[in-house]
């Protein structure tokens, strides 16, 4: 390895004669200051600095070091937008973008131009023709492509699970960062006249550190059941019957070790719930939702919370009712943050998902999914503004964090 020399003199040492070098490498830096300038890195260069020499590389791979750069990694939003793109806020300013999907083709007064969001830092993902790494090579399935109809469902420390729209069972975990991905397996175990497969979310199980996949499975007979992967294996497991409204469980949050759904009252329930899937023990819970208005739910994450927004009619307008959960795990702690009133461009009374994908400082983007838009909400404000996409049938956002996580070490680990 090069070193990089840093010299130091001595002033009077000099002037008398003797010259002294004080000759120092990257390398003889304590390792907690060395810690400190990484962290300092985007997540592109540290992963580089892995290929330097093997100290640099066990420093990078450890468990601690991934803990610490989680802990102050910078929150980033995927969009699809007929492709792949990662924005993240520059310059430390929050909701300030520079790349415009609208700039094209739009209305001006209702585009990115018209607030504080410009959309840049446009990191094209390799989705397409990638090299699939697979722990079983010959896995019917290994050749599975996946192409501008896939849908984003979540992202779990850096990790995104994405499945086909057509919930036949087709899924990938995918990392943006280093362009490795895995194909879910389809290995199955008595699963004859199965009518749908559909992948639900990807979480973190904290006790044993690995990733979990839970999948929806239901049978000819209507019966339904819940299927749990760990990412690196090649199998599935399953974890018992679930309600036949399961099956509607779409948008996940992951928080606090577990998945969470907004269980509506369309889901032919008596009363709304929260579902969560504890992934130390993969069990499934209901929880109450607060006394929100609204038929469509959704969950989030505001604050380091987690929230759920719910759409009502009242007076002729719509409004975006926002709770927020002020200490997560006491369900009864839900507080009422702000109630949105959103002049619709797309006037639909009452009607529509609006998903909390981002927060900052008390700026709130929500991506709504029946007219695939994300609308921009800051407190003080009394309304929403809208920002559009180029192409509508393939647009998507999800909040993503960039991570230094290696698919490729999950694959060797849980093969050991």
């Amino acid at each position: 390895m090069k070193r990089i020399r840093l010299a130091s003199y001595d002033s009077q040492k000099h002037d008398t004669g003797n010259k002294f070098q004080l000759v120092l490498s990257v390398m003889d830096l304590p390792e907690e200051v060395f810690v400190i300038i990484l962290l300092k890195l985007s997540v592109r260069s540290i992963i580089s600095c892995k290929c330097v020499c093997k100290t640099w590389l066990n420093l990078i791979s450890s468990p601690q070091f991934f803990k610490l750069h989680m802990a102050q990694a910078r929150t980033s939003l995927l969009f699809r937008d007929g492709d792949y793109y990662v924005a993240e806020p520059e310059d430390g300013r929050d909701l300030d973008f520079k790349y415009c999907w609208c700039e094209t083709k739009c209305n001006r007064n209702y585009c990115c131009a018209s607030c504080n969001i410009r959309m840049s830092s446009k990191l094209k993902c390799p989705m397409h023709k990638t090299r699939v790494m697979l722990s079983n090579q010959d896995d019917q399935y290994s050749n599975v492509s996946f192409d501008k109809y896939t849908r984003l469902i979540n992202s779990c420390n850096g990790l995104v699970c994405l499945a086909e729209s057509s919930d036949d069972g087709h899924g990938a975990i995918y990392n943006p960062t280093t362009g490795e991905f895995i194909i879910l397996p389809q290995t199955l175990n008595n699963h004859e006249n199965v009518t749908l497969f559909r992948v639900s979310g990807l979480g973190y199980n904290t006790k044993n550190n690995d990733y979990k996949v839970i999948r929806i499975v239901q049978r000819n007979d209507g019966s339904v059941e819940a299927e749990v992967h760990k990412v690196g294996t090649n199998s599935w497991k399953s974890v018992g019957s679930v309600p036949h409204s399961a099956v509607r469980l779409v948008f996940p949050t992951y928080l606090g070790g577990a998945l969470h759904w907004a269980h509506d009252k369309y889901m032919k329930m008596a009363t709304r719930s929260i579902i969560s899937l504890d992934l130390d023990n993969d069990k499934f819970e209901s929880h109450p939702m607060p006394p929100i208005n609204g038929k469509e739910t959704s969950v989030g994450v505001f604050g380091g919370c987690l929230c759920i927004c719910g759409l009502h009619w009242k007076e002729n307008l719509n409004y975006i009712d926002v709770w927020v959960m002020k200490k997560n795990g006491d369900w009864e702690s839900w507080t009422k943050m702000f109630s949105i009133k959103v002049h619709d461009r797309f006037p639909v009374r009452g009607f529509g998902y609006y998903l909390p994908i981002y927060s900052s400082n008390g700026a709130l983007l929500l991506y709504r999914i029946t007219h695939r838009v994300l609308l921009y909400y800051d407190q003080g404000w009394t309304d929403v503004k809208h920002v559009h996409s180029r192409d509508f049938y393939g647009f998507q956002v999800i909040c993503h964090t960039p991570t230094l996580i290696s698919l490729r070490d999950i694959v060797t680990r849980e093969n050991m």
